[in-house]
């Protein structure tokens, strides 16, 4: 995988130090924060949207404002209240059609990387 500069400087600070650098004061441990997380497309194709199935049933609105390009990554909050759950089915939708459908545990996750082999979220 080719490191873009972004994801670069991610990797060599570490999720909680890029928080800092990119909000200096309301720097936080976004691990112990389960209400945000940062989401990276390391993909090599655009996201178009990306929803999760609220506690009352019915996805969310696509919380992205405009396509995330490869190689971009953005700090997202949930706008809803998640009942405790964490657990929450996930759809994203890349700018080719396809789409994803998974589980991901919000709760304590820091970060969610779209990759071309698949998810992950640390």
């Amino acid at each position: 995988m080719t490191l873009t500069p972004y994801r670069a400087l991610v990797r060599a600070l570490g999720a909680a130090a890029f928080v800092a650098l990119a909000a200096p004061s309301v720097a936080q441990d976004l691990h112990a924060d389960d209400t945000s997380f940062n989401l990276f497309n390391d993909t090599a194709r655009g996201v178009d949207s990306f929803a999760v199935m609220m506690p009352a049933g019915g996805y969310s609105n696509n919380w992205l404002a405009q396509r995330m390009v490869p190689g971009t990554g953005l700090t997202l909050q949930f706008p809803f209240d998640m009942g405790g759950q964490c657990d929450l089915k996930t759809r994203i939708t890349y700018e080719d059609g396809s789409i994803q459908e998974l589980i991901v545990t919000y709760c304590g996750t820091a970060a969610v990387f779209l990759e071309n082999t698949g998810i992950r979220f640390d």
